[in-house]
């Protein structure tokens, strides 16, 4: 039905905010059944419609993200900062800038964007508390300190494994917290605080399954 009404106003002059509601609402219902490419394709359609707002622009730099073109998220979200300030739209374009820079050639690699992106974040520490899942931006900055030993030609880890370790007593009751440490203890190399963080996921779980989901993956990981 949506796409009846898309075909039939878009083929007219009238009704041009029913468009923009029409390709959001596809845009969305595709999100929620986990079709990205289908919701970032229909965001995109409604931006020229509606040239002012930041918020599907920042709902299109989500949905690129999700299938790995962290190069149209980029942009994206930078088309929504420049419209409207959001520190949920800098912690996205930091993600997004993080994943663009891995997906280059390590000699072509500039974290300078990264950099600034999280500098801007930490001038701000209470509006980064009040977003959902805050802690995402510990993990980018113990990416960033890996990245910035990698290229150095450092291979350490330590710098990385301490922002986590800081970040343990900020988030110590977040459940999503816990479960993506593990693995980023794992990739790390630190094994024994892999399991520590292993330990504190499965007293915060909502079910067993979540946590045999979050072990398996760590045996993967290990093999």
């Amino acid at each position: 039905i949506l796409q009846e009404v898309i075909a039939r106003e878009g083929s007219g002059t009238s009704g041009q905010s029913m468009l923009v509601g029409a390709w959001s609402v596809l845009a969305r219902a595709n999100a929620q059944i986990g079709e990205w490419r289908e919701a970032a394709v229909a965001f995109d359609r409604a931006l020229p419609l509606d040239p002012k707002s930041a918020s599907l622009r920042m709902a299109a730099g989500y949905a690129w993200l999700q299938i790995a073109r962290p190069d149209l998220a980029v942009d994206r979200l930078e088309q929504s900062l420049s419209l409207q300030p959001s520190t949920e739209a800098l912690i996205l374009l930091a993600s997004a800038e993080s994943e663009r820079q891995r997906m280059l050639p390590a000699k072509q690699r500039n974290w300078d964007r990264l950099k600034s992106t999280l500098k801007e974040l930490n001038r701000d520490p209470e509006a980064v508390a009040k977003v959902s899942a805050p802690w995402r931006l510990d993990f980018l900055q113990a990416d960033l300190a890996l990245f910035l030993a990698q290229s150095a030609g450092d291979g350490g880890t330590k710098e990385a494994l301490a922002v986590l370790k800081k970040a343990e007593t900020e988030h110590a009751g977040a459940e999503e917290f816990w479960r993506q440490a593990i693995f980023a203890y794992q990739r790390l190399g630190d094994s024994a605080a892999a399991d520590q963080a292993l330990a504190r996921y499965s007293g915060l779980a909502k079910s067993p399954a979540d946590q045999a989901i979050a072990k398996s993956k760590l045996a993967i990981l290990r093999n």
